[in-house]
């Protein structure tokens, strides 16, 4: 799946919530004049410091991710080998949405491969996601093969070209 800017803006969101959470969260408990057991404070404290640490994990999480994304789109376009891998299927999953979501969503990704001639070793890859479903396209351009750019050296940092059927809709 394409990784975009919301990402790491829910990322940012998250840490930041976390820190607010963590800073005027506990301030409120300690100063509560109703609360007659000191355990009780110390018990939604740290309840209270484990749910803003968490929320900055998480939100580290995200940011660090989208870097690692970045750095390896950088590096497959400075240091990218171009193959061509057979077209093997079109993959359906479907995203039953969350718990109180009643819609529910498909999306496709386009399964292909390649045999290394240099150590005859088969590798497969996989394709971002698509909103659309593609086999009509692919049969209509009648397309064999998918262009894959892999990192030198690093034949897992790839990414599948699906730009001859994004335009499907």
């Amino acid at each position: 799946m394409h990784w975009d800017v919301s990402e790491t803006i829910f990322g940012v969101f998250l840490g930041a919530l976390g820190i607010a959470i963590g800073i005027f969260g506990t301030k409120g408990i300690i100063n509560d004049e109703y609360m007659e057991s000191v355990g009780l404070k110390i018990g939604l404290i740290i309840v209270i410091c484990l749910i803003a640490l968490s929320l900055i994990v998480g939100g580290i999480f995200l940011i660090r991710k989208d870097s690692k994304r970045k750095q390896g789109a950088e590096k497959r376009k400075n240091n990218g080998v171009d193959i061509y891998a057979d077209f093997d299927e079109v993959d359906i999953i479907l995203d039953n949405g969350g718990i109180n979501d009643s819609s529910s969503h498909s999306y496709y990704t386009i399964k292909c491969s390649w045999v290394n001639p240099d150590d005859n070793k088969l590798y497969y890859f996989k394709s971002d996601a698509l909103y659309h479903n593609p086999e009509k396209l692919i049969a209509e351009k009648n397309i064999k093969k998918f262009k894959v750019t892999y990192e030198n050296g690093n034949i897992k940092n790839y990414e599948v070209d699906i730009s001859e059927v994004e335009e499907c809709k």
